[in-house]
């Protein structure tokens, strides 16, 4: 849902294993675009726009996976690493029923870290846990912050929008006849996403205009 990234997390501590739908990735030079819309696709499908890094101009495609795709391997090397690493690993809100990603807390307790897990329902890996907690992710979140003495900061999320507003005059007419001394004055107001005509505006349902 690419809240991860909107969060202000550094992307290279972050490993993204089944995609992001709001991404697109140039097929040339790799560059990332977090969009405010879904960018439509699914199995690295062209998206119809194109890269906007200087000499570049490659394919954009979307980074979601579908069943039958491998897990990028830089996302999970990335994610690996730091599991083995970790002393301690917490999985909030899963199932950790899809592999190979649900194996990934067995590399803390092979290194001698712990695993924690939130879910509301009981997992199959609950029974490697040191600690499983059933109850909503947000709950017990906020309840470990308050323990670090720690505000969570409300989250404000940006939005970009292209607007252009234009007058032009047209002639009224009687009977058929143009009469041109009687020109009245058309104005069009156009809102669209910044990046094309084509992209969905979200969460903007309606505009006024006054």
């Amino acid at each position: 849902d690419g809240l991860h990234m909107r969060s202000g997390l550094p992307r290279e501590n972050l490993a993204e294993l089944h995609g992001n739908l709001f991404l697109e990735t140039c097929e040339v030079c790799g560059k990332e675009y977090l969009r405010d819309f879904d960018v439509g696709g699914i199995s690295f499908q062209a998206t119809g726009r194109f890269c906007e890094q200087p000499g570049c101009g490659g394919v954009l495609r979307d980074n979601l996976l579908d069943w039958n795709d491998e897990l990028p391997e830089a996302e999970f090397d990335r994610a690996s690493r730091a599991c083995k690493e970790a002393d301690l690993c917490i999985c909030l809100g899963t199932s950790l029923r899809i592999r190979p990603a649900s194996e990934l807390p067995l590399l803390t307790l092979k290194n001698l870290g712990k695993v924690v897990i939130v879910n509301l329902q009981k997992t199959v890996k609950d029974r490697f846990a040191h600690l499983s907690i059933h109850a909503p992710v947000d709950e017990v979140i906020r309840g470990v912050m308050a323990l670090l003495e720690t505000p969570v900061p409300d989250f404000a999320r940006p939005y970009s929008l292209h607007i252009a507003v234009r007058q032009g005059k047209e002639g009224r007419s009687s009977g058929g006849v143009k009469q041109e001394a009687a020109a009245t004055a058309g104005w069009s107001v156009e809102i669209r996403s910044p990046v094309d005509r084509s992209c969905a505006i979200p969460l903007l349902f309606a505009a006024r205009v006054r």
